[in-house]
């Protein structure tokens, strides 16, 4: 199969100013490279027009000596220009000048040569310009193209149907997937430091290859799924203008059933009689799975220990082996080792340059920049993957013709997502909740800018990293948290301290789904379990871990809100604490009578229970004041139970009278 070149020019390895070349700015010189050949291309077609129309004037090639002298005098210049342009192309970066336009500067040269033949004093220069572009041409064209030409076409075609050549039918020609790069570094924005580790690493294979030094290899793309691992392996081809081999575990299972072990030679095999080129394998973790585990099956183990040798025998063959993995703990210690795989690079969700390039280059509608910034800016941590979801989602609403809001992406967000954590159906919102009027005013702030963070942070305000909810038992610091989320519209992940020290791998597995959740409230119930003081605490490690996790090693997530609850404020760390961390602290006091009277009143008007006659709220609520909510509920509950024993088959309807109170607060309360 013969891939499309990615652009017209010369090949691979032409040209002495391949440094200079690779420190360019990539988008620079893709626009450079374009403007000079489209320069050179009507420069050129430009200057052979004008010798022909100089023909047509004069039918005999020998002008009269007025016209020949206006004619020298005007194209002169223009020929002089074009021939500097084409000469200097072709000695400083072959890249700037394709073979067919030093060929028509060529012609050109010729045509002029023929239009001042008989005549030459006229334009001696003409001789001197001839001469050094042909001398130039031959240099680069003879002494460096040609002799490459056949190796080219050896490592760019497939055999065709029908071919008899027995080279051409040997399974070597189909073991894997071979193409022109369609891609540069160019059309990949932002992520300008793994792109300059890529065109190092590659450029060091190939030059490792062919000056015979101790050749290193090996380039393993690590990272979560979605980033663009393949898309930057495809990159580096287009890059180093090399063919581009690709073989992924789901084409190998499908086609090697049993056979694996014997094919995998042929993959390398076939890549180097194609250097220099870039051998990719997309999924290698399940080329070189672990062999310490227990359903590894005996042609796996081979097929491992033959990655393994053939990964050391590569180098120094110009074979740029690059691999791709989102598991990099499953591969096996051996491949990942140095010897192998030399060059590790950890590919991130896209930088603020590329996730600002992905959302305008697939937004279908008009985007205000505003728009434009603020999503830029919320969205660090999504992959590639996520944010083309995104637009590709928000492209399908109706009124496409409208301008995109931000409100209309995070609809789009929360559609792809398809859940908002774990909410119980019956969860209240805040202003269902009796509540102590502090604690209330507090809440609701809280909650108005969660819902409105991107109006409020333009007005200069916050919403916290992280809040302390802190009381006694049974005052509801869990139901809060879950109405603050259900509120402010976000999703809702809770865990238990108690969860995160037995498991401390949960830590990195709940920012992860918080991080797709976004907005999302995280909240740690028990948090005095795993932010106990660590001068006394026995888990300290998780401590750290927890602390260093919520700070975020690569800048804190944005949108995502922790809150720690804990009825012992006094036994955490004080590191937790401070700000910058659970910088807002709501306390939850036990009720007084006015709050119990509160929720009484709203118990009364959804309940089908009834108070006798003789029991009034208020003095119920004088009774039941200092009890934390939680038992509120379960005593009426338990009084109702009560009363439910006595109903008569005449009235139907519960009727709890102050006993029941009585005998109930005994109940719960043990008094």
């Amino acid at each position: 199969m013969t891939g499309r070149p990615v652009e017209a020019g010369w090949p691979a390895g032409v040209g002495p100013a391949v440094a200079w070349r690779s420190a360019m700015n990539e988008r620079l010189q893709h626009y450079l490279v374009r403007a000079t050949h489209s320069l050179n291309v009507w420069a050129v077609l430009a200057g052979i027009v004008l010798v022909l129309v100089s023909l047509l004037g004069n039918i005999s090639p020998l002008p009269e000596p007025g016209k020949f002298a206006t004619f020298t005098s005007i194209f002169g210049l223009w020929l002089f220009l074009v021939s500097f342009l084409v000469i200097w192309g072709l000695l400083l970066e072959p890249i700037f000048v394709s073979p067919a336009i030093a060929t028509l500067h060529l012609v050109l040269c010729g045509l002029m040569l023929f239009r001042v033949w008989g005549q030459p004093d006229e334009f001696p220069e003409i001789w001197v310009i001839s001469g050094i572009c042909l001398l130039t041409y031959v240099r680069q064209h003879w002494l460096l193209v040609r002799p490459a030409l056949p190796q080219e076409r050896q490592r760019t075609t497939r055999p065709q149907p029908g071919a008899t050549d027995e080279a051409q039918n040997s399974p070597e020609s189909q073991c894997c997937d071979v193409r022109r790069p369609r891609i540069r570094f160019a059309k990949v924005a932002g992520m300008q430091a793994i792109k300059d580790r890529l065109l190092a690493a590659g450029q060091e294979v190939i030059q490792a290859g062919q000056s015979g030094h101790s050749p290193r290899n090996g380039i393993l793309l690590t990272g979560k799924p979605g980033n663009g691992k393949t898309y930057l392996a495809e990159a580096l081809a287009g890059q180093l203008n090399l063919p581009f081999l690709t073989l992924t575990y789901g084409d190998v299972a499908s086609k090697w059933v049993g056979d694996m072990p014997s094919r995998l030679p042929l993959v390398f095999q076939e890549a180097r009689s194609r250097a220099p080129c870039v051998l990719f394998f997309d999924e290698v973790d399940s080329l070189l799975a672990s062999r310490d585990t227990a359903n590894t099956d005996g042609d796996s183990i081979k097929a491992v220990n033959i990655m393994l040798t053939e990964l050391v025998d590569i180098r120094g063959t110009g074979v740029i082996v690059v691999a791709a993995t989102n598991h990099l703990d499953r591969l096996d210690s051996a491949a990942v080792r140095e010897g192998r795989f030399d060059f590790k690079i950890e590919i991130p969700p896209p930088d603020a340059p590329a996730r600002r390039h992905l959302i305008q280059s697939h937004a279908k509608g008009p985007l205000a920049a505003s728009v434009l910034t603020v999503a830029t800016d919320r969205w660090a941590g999504f992959s590639v993957a996520r944010i083309t979801a995104i637009l590709n989602e928000v492209n399908r609403r109706p009124n496409r013709s409208q301008s995109i809001s931000y409100d209309d992406l995070q609809i789009a967000l929360r559609t792809l997502q398809g859940r908002a954590g774990h909410f119980p159906e019956n969860t209240p919102t805040l202003d269902q909740l009796v509540l102590a009027s502090e604690a209330r005013t507090r809440l609701d702030s809280l909650a108005h800018r969660m819902a409105r963070i991107v109006d409020i942070e333009a007005m200069g305000g916050s919403v916290p990293h992280g809040v302390l909810f802190y009381g006694p038992p049974g005052t509801g610091k869990t139901l809060c948290a879950r109405s603050l989320a259900k509120t402010a519209q976000w999703a809702f992940l809770p865990v238990s301290g108690l969860d995160l020290l037995s498991n401390p791998k949960r830590i990195e597995e709940i920012l992860d789904e918080a991080s797709e959740l976004r907005p999302c409230v995280v909240f740690i119930d028990e948090a005095d379990d795993v932010l106990a003081d660590r001068r006394m605490s026995q888990t300290s490690v998780v401590t750290n871990k927890l602390l260093s996790a919520i700070d975020g090693s690569a800048g804190r997530i944005p949108d995502v809100l922790f809150i720690a609850a804990t009825n012992h404020p006094e036994a955490m760390d004080a590191a937790a604490l401070r700000g910058g961390r659970f910088t807002e602290k709501v306390a939850f006091c036990l009720p007084d009578q006015a709050t119990v009277l509160d929720y009484l009143t709203q118990w009364q008007q959804r309940s089908k229970a009834r108070l006798a006659s003789d029991l009034s709220l208020a003095e119920t609520a004088r009774q039941l004041a200092g009890q934390p909510l939680a038992n509120v509920q379960e005593i009426l509950q338990m009084a109702v139970n009560l009363a439910i024993g006595r109903v008569s088959a005449k009235t139907g309807v519960a009727v709890v009278n102050a006993g029941d109170i009585d005998l109930a607060m005994a109940q719960v309360c043990g008094e």
